[in-house]
């Protein structure tokens, strides 16, 4: 049946609303028993928005009112209804509320031939399994294969490979300076991954084993993810990455669950290609709930189940990298099973000259400041303490400088202009400060 057909041919008597009463009951009932607070507010304010727009919707329908009328009511209905659903589904993931919304919209469509009912439909499509979390109160009367392979799939929303692209690193030689990081990279990851049988001779005659799992960790801003990606670059091995803040959820197992699926994911696809896979976790410090020694009965499930993966995790052809701003709010249990921890700094004068260089040669008004050594070192001498995020985000402002006065050539004295105007970015003794806060991991880290 087409449900390309206008609305306004809609008789009046098939006239219905398209998002299920029932649902809609069930979400109010649980918004309600919710502890007060802006964001239930929010969710509330939105869902009485969205039914009051599709109730004006409606009616225009039913008084058959011309399209130009009804699109932008429409068009703001199924931003609005997707955006909505995002967000219900990341806060309450059993109601499986777009996917339920989803059925409806689309039963509804067919019954009544309206198109808006569909394009909610449509809209809502991408957002059903984004969030989806096996939960046994979902999984009720369905068996267990089938629940299991669907959540299979909705976990990727959850876990991404990467893909190189123009910007990725290409490997190490797209990494100036960081020597020690490099070296130490190299040495107990790539070399491995490259020459497996001499690396078990390494550990059966002089005792060199394997790290367990590495754990990058430092200032914010100083290239921990690209790092990871150069590592998998140059060990030439798929990378897949996993956000703490994107699997977790309040309800029993449901994190856990998704940790499972995700390390299921990457295993698989390590069996397919024969090669190990990087998995990089990123946000580790998000596993610490908090700070006075207690924990809940799903932050203890949580932390015990990625022990257990990490631990298990070489086996099934998975190589663990973790990433941490916060290194002082990692759980301590967690860092146990990090062994090969690198403290990842601000960058030293070699790292920034590179960082430089990458943000200005794709600039054909940047040629002459890059043929001149002793205006970069200018340059670079002067981002001392600022970060490599802070480099790149400034160059934009440098080339500005220049394309006001008259289009000319970018010149260190543009760049000279905009870092005076940016002390306030500089973090002073940055490596010190950070390494006092996190004074337990300098036995054993090693600084870039």
């Amino acid at each position: 049946m087409d449900l390309k057909v206008s609305a306004t041919n809609v008789e009046k008597k098939s006239v219905i609303f398209g998002h299920s009463a029932v649902l809609n009951r069930r979400l109010q009932q649980v918004l309600a028993n919710q502890p007060p607070s802006d964001c239930v507010k929010g969710l509330t304010q939105l869902n009485n928005f969205c039914n009051n727009l599709e109730t004006t919707i409606t009616q225009k329908v039913g008084k058959n009112s011309i399209a130009s009328d009804l699109d932008p009511l429409i068009d703001m209905l199924v931003g609005v209804k997707a955006h909505f659903a995002d967000l219900i589904d990341q806060y309450f993931p059993t109601l499986n509320y777009a996917e339920r919304e989803v059925k409806h919209y689309e039963k509804e469509a067919l019954l009544s031939k309206s198109a808006w009912k569909a394009e909610i439909a449509g809209a809502l499509q991408g957002k059903a399994t984004r969030f989806f979390y096996v939960d046994d109160e979902v999984a009720e009367g369905a068996s267990s294969s089938s629940v299991g392979a669907k959540a299979s799939e909705a976990v990727k929303g959850i876990i991404n490979e990467f893909l190189p692209n123009a910007e990725s690193p290409k490997g190490f030689s797209s990494l100036g300076g960081m020597e020690s990081v490099k070296q130490g990279l190299n040495d107990k990851l790539i070399f491995p991954i490259k020459d497996p049988e001499t690396a078990k001779f390494d550990e059966l005659e002089y005792g060199k084993a394997l790290p367990r799992a590495t754990l990058l960790f430092g200032p914010p801003g100083n290239g921990k993810t690209f790092l990871a990606e150069a590592t998998a670059r140059e060990a030439d091995v798929p990378m897949f990455k996993l956000k703490i803040s994107q699997s977790g959820s309040k309800y029993i197992n449901t994190t856990s669950k998704n940790y499972e699926k995700a390390f299921d994911i990457v295993a698989a696809k390590s069996q397919e290609t024969n090669k190990p896979c990087i998995l990089f976790i990123d946000e580790m410090d998000g596993l610490t709930k908090t700070r006075n020694g207690e924990s809940d009965e799903e932050d203890l499930k949580q932390i015990g189940t990625l022990l257990d993966l990490i631990n298990g995790a070489r086996s099934r052809g998975i190589i663990v990298i973790g990433a941490t701003n916060k290194h002082d709010l990692l759980d301590e249990a967690i860092k146990s099973r990090f062994d090969n921890q690198i403290f990842i700094g601000m960058p030293d004068k070699e790292t920034r000259k590179a960082v430089l260089k990458k943000a200005l040669e794709a600039k054909t008004k940047a040629t002459e400041l890059l043929a001149s050594e002793k205006d970069l070192d200018i340059v670079v001498s002067a981002f001392e303490g600022f970060s490599n995020r802070t480099i790149t985000d400034l160059t934009p402002q440098a080339a500005i400088i220049a394309r006001n006065d008259g289009r000319r050539n970018i010149t260190k004295d543009d760049y000279l202009a905009v870092i005076q105007k940016s002390q306030a970015l500089k973090i002073k003794d940055g490596n010190r400060d950070y390494l006092a806060k996190n004074s337990n991991a300098m036995g054993f880290s090693q600084i870039a």
